[in-house]
């Protein structure tokens, strides 16, 4: 994997509304993919997981190809093209791709085309994820240039003496409120990778509550390329923890509430979504 060229930074672009209702109501993932693409997706269709990483795609997988930074987990920082992928999670068990018109499909998986194909991964993760057991009541995100990982563990801590059965994810892996362990780290865990693990730990502890850091390897080198990019047109953030949290919306699809200026810029420039 490691022979693939750098990309250029794709900006993001929010999923409209309506798609994003349409998916949040509809029966299934199953019947979301349907909806989104009635003469591609067939029936009888039974769909196990969802990814942008093709190592980690198993039979019944949907497989979100565009450039992305967690394609490849032994290049940290780095942004890869997951439309090269393709080949590779279709072989590793991928039923549906979701990928851009340009690509031509390939045997061996169902393909639906879009523009922006990683504006779905969120929705339909959401759906997929949450289809049998409720999300946490609350994940916290912790950021900061020290201490991120003594905080999260502190506040899981803090938690579990309120009574609450909470994870904190993080250096030190996944620990719940006993002190257990339930995976190893991994500085590259993307969304659909914490939920599916949020709701395995839900249905199994009954979890209350989740912290994860906000800052990571990859976020970290994306950070200081949007502040390069804003300093090239004239601006300067003033608060490094803003670009941060602008950051981390941007990568992950998120929409931030706010009232600080900084923000602004993010919003004009790097297709920062504010409510």
């Amino acid at each position: 994997m490691s022979s693939l060229p750098l990309t250029a930074r794709t900006k993001y672009k929010e999923l409209p509304e309506e798609e994003t209702d349409q998916i949040a109501k509809a029966a299934s993932i199953e019947q979301a993919l349907r909806q989104l693409a009635p003469l591609q997706i067939a029936e009888g269709l039974l769909i196990t997981g969802i990814t942008t990483d093709p190592a980690l795609c198993r039979p019944g997988f949907v497989y979100v190809a565009d450039e992305s930074e967690t394609v490849d987990s032994t290049r940290l920082g780095v942004r890869l093209d997951g439309r090269a992928y393709i080949g590779p999670a279709i072989e590793n068990g991928a039923a549906v791709v979701i990928t851009t018109p340009d690509v031509q499909p390939l045997t061996g998986a169902q393909f639906i085309l879009r523009e922006n194909p990683l504006a779905l991964l969120g929705p339909l993760a959401s759906r997929f994820y949450s289809k049998d057991v409720p999300p946490p009541q609350c994940i916290a995100l912790v950021t900061g240039t020290n201490g991120k990982t003594s905080t999260v563990n502190f506040c899981r801590m803090l938690w579990t003496r309120r009574g609450k059965n909470a994870c904190s994810i993080g250096n030190l892996g996944g620990v719940l409120s006993d002190g257990s362990l339930v995976w190893a780290r991994d500085p590259v865990l993307s969304v659909p990778e914490i939920r599916a693990k949020c709701r395995r730990l839900q249905s199994e502890v009954g979890l209350d509550l989740v912290i994860v850091p906000l800052l990571d390897d990859l976020l970290a080198v994306q950070v200081a390329r949007n502040y390069r990019r804003l300093r090239d047109g004239g601006i300067t953030i003033r608060k490094t923890a803003d670009l941060i949290i602008g950051t981390y919306c941007i990568e992950r699809g998120h929409t931030l509430l706010h009232d600080d200026r900084d923000f602004g810029p993010m919003e004009r420039h790097l297709g920062l979504k504010c409510l």
